[in-house]
């Protein structure tokens, strides 16, 4: 009769509630795991860019000393 199938109804919405309680919660979480994982590719990144920097900096200087070191072997001969 009617009341089962209210009964019936029942159940089904309480279960859809809490599969949408389930999926939201779900998503928090996946949320939260984007922003760090955003978090840490924005740190990575910053990371190589100054690894990069310092990198050329060094190789500029490694430069320079080879250049002196060259002109006074020229200048010593």
């Amino acid at each position: 009769g009617i009341s089962s199938q209210n009964v019936l109804l029942a159940q089904q919405l309480n279960k859809v509630r809490e599969e949408n309680r389930r999926l939201k919660s779900e998503v928090k979480i996946a949320q939260t795991s984007s922003d760090d994982f955003e978090l840490r590719c924005i740190s990575l990144k910053q990371a190589c860019e100054q690894a990069e920097k310092l990198h050329k900096a060094h190789m500029e200087l490694m430069i320079a000393r080879v250049d002196d070191l060259t002109d006074k072997l020229r200048n010593s001969e």
